[in-house]
């Protein structure tokens, strides 16, 4: 379940990245930049806490629980500390809403993911 996740994830991430580097010129280098790194951030913590997820699931509910909750805040803390890094520091290779934009939509739609592969693990585990 996690090797198909993660290639999910990797497939998303290298649409997004592919649509990034198309677009590149009307983008602006500093925005492509920003926008590919974030989404590279948000696909490393996705698996990350996928990983996480799937150890959880032979454990009791309320490992599992903490274990989701600890994903959810964990990627928030950590794409929230990234941003406000990027806002204090302004690097001049990196634009701040590009990432911020990419970070935020990609942590939704993994968030989605997750919780639907989650939910089908926890259904099977039932029957």
């Amino acid at each position: 379940m996690v090797l198909r996740y993660g290639l999910l994830v990797a497939g998303i991430t290298a649409a997004v990245g592919a649509a990034v580097l198309l677009l590149r010129d009307r983008l602006g280098a500093a925005a492509a930049r920003g926008a590919l790194a974030g989404a590279l951030l948000a696909a490393v913590a996705a698996i990350a806490v996928m990983v996480l997820t799937a150890w959880s699931f032979g454990k009791s509910q309320k490992v599992f629980f903490s274990a989701l909750a600890i994903g959810i805040l964990g990627r928030l803390a950590l794409f929230g500390g990234t941003i406000l890094g990027i806002a204090l520091r302004r690097p001049e290779g990196l634009d701040l809403n590009a990432v911020a934009v990419t970070l935020l939509g990609l942590y939704v739609v993994f968030q989605i993911l997750e919780i639907r592969m989650a939910a089908r693990r926890m259904a099977a585990r039932r029957s």
